[in-house]
């Protein structure tokens, strides 16, 4: 049985995100198996992702959509990186892929819609726990 993971979701402040994404993350089958963090689903006060990052180390990843130019993001993405924490950045197709997101993630993956947003979320964590069942 894989350990319950703490996954920290970064992404763009707005009520159209949240509206989209939120609702279909907490569906799907990682939103029941793993303690899923939506900093903004219960207020736009922003959370400590530093705390809550050093709080869970051991057993946290960094899920961070890196789609335009966010300061908030960026922010959360460079205190898991000086933690060590795995960051997995998203980016929605005909975007573009800054430097600092291919340097900083340890993996970035290409989504088209909210739907495969959710897919590679799934895809990420399906993923992490076959890896965690092989070690």
């Amino acid at each position: 049985m894989v350990e319950r993971l703490s996954i920290l979701f970064s992404h763009p402040n707005t009520d159209q995100y949240k509206q989209d994404v939120y609702s279909k993350l907490r569906a799907s089958a990682i939103g029941k198996r793993h303690h899923l963090v939506l900093p903004h689903e219960t207020s736009d006060q922003p959370m400590d992702s530093l705390q809550f990052l050093r709080d869970h180390q051991s057993n946290v990843i960094l899920i961070a959509d890196i789609t335009g130019k966010r300061f908030g993001v960026g922010t959360e993405v460079g205190m898991a990186k000086a933690l060590d924490v795995p960051i997995h950045a998203l980016i929605q197709d005909g975007s573009a892929l800054s430097r600092s997101g291919q340097y900083l993630a340890d993996q970035v993956y290409w989504y088209s819609d909210t739907a495969g947003l959710v897919a590679v979320v799934e895809q990420i964590i399906t993923a992490y726990e076959t890896q965690k069942t092989l070690h």
